[in-house]
């Protein structure tokens, strides 16, 4: 990794709640690097994490192409990039001009929208029965 992009990038594990919250309130991208063995894991049964953080913060992720459909990011919303290329990402990330991350944020903001209308409607159908989106 470039030395520019470690000072750039902070690699955290299983931290507690307030931290964790202090840390992606202070951050501008949050980074979904999910690895083999977990990669089936994490496109099927299990979540990361990394969307409710990224929509809750409104904090672009950069992360792997096919994650990123799993998970519902677009080139419009998130820093996606094609396996082994993590590195080329982030500096691709470190070098984005102001107004586009401006973008990609109201692009993230949309998608929070959607996916709260989404979830309250599903959860009014739930109420009554009705047939989920």
């Amino acid at each position: 990794m470039p030395r520019s992009l470690k000072a750039a990038t902070t690699v955290v594990d299983n931290l507690p709640f307030e931290d964790l919250y202090d840390l992606v309130d202070g951050s501008d991208f949050l980074v979904c690097n999910i690895e083999a063995p977990y990669e089936e894991e994490f496109a099927t049964v299990r979540t990361t994490g990394i969307r409710q953080l990224s929509l809750g913060f409104l904090r672009p992720c950069i992360i792997q192409r096919e994650h990123a459909e799993y998970y519902g990011f677009s080139e419009r919303n998130a820093v996606i990039y094609e396996r082994g290329e993590l590195a080329q990402a982030l500096l691709r990330a470190t070098d984005m001009p102001a107004a586009e991350y401006d973008a990609m944020c109201r692009e993230l903001d949309a998608l929070r929208q959607e996916v709260e209308h989404r979830s309250l409607a599903n959860l009014e159908r739930a109420i009554v029965g009705k047939e989920l989106l």
